[in-house]
């Protein structure tokens, strides 16, 4: 199994950082590299909703062998670092930009507002907004 350490980009070349461990599944170089990079395509697209069928099918891998490279790769089910990644990018905006709520949650994937208060709250413990008032870095 890999584990990632970092992505670094090198001279213009993306460089992988993992450390190996064991595993019954084996997947290519390739078909490594092409879950990668549709991680790299749902971080840039984070306000488009997304299953594990369309992003198994840009990595032109099945279901089961993306969501089994996937977790070998990050060490989380697709599902959970969707949402995980989704709702921290939610936190960064909240702190750094004075864009409203109901944008942010839109932003993030989320096409319900009050879904998206929800999960923040359940995530980190306070609400959007509190989070807001006690932590907004200006930027200016």
């Amino acid at each position: 199994m890999f584990k990632i350490f970092g992505i670094f980009n090198f001279q213009r070349q993306t460089v992988i950082v993992c450390f190996l461990r064991m595993s019954p599944k084996a997947f290519s170089v390739e078909e490594l590299q092409r879950i990668i990079s549709v991680t790299s395509y749902f971080h840039n697209h984070l306000g488009q909703q997304f299953t594990i069928r369309h992003l198994a099918r840009r990595a032109a891998l099945s279901e089961q062998k993306f969501s089994e490279g996937f977790y070998q790769l990050y060490g989380q089910a697709v599902g959970e670092y969707l949402h995980h990644t989704s709702i921290k990018s939610g936190r960064f905006l909240i702190t750094h930009t004075e864009r409203s709520l109901k944008e942010i949650a839109g932003l993030c994937g989320y096409s319900d507002y009050k879904s998206f208060l929800k999960a923040y709250k359940k995530y980190f413990g306070l609400t959007a907004g509190t989070e807001r008032k006690q932590n907004f870095i200006r930027t200016n």
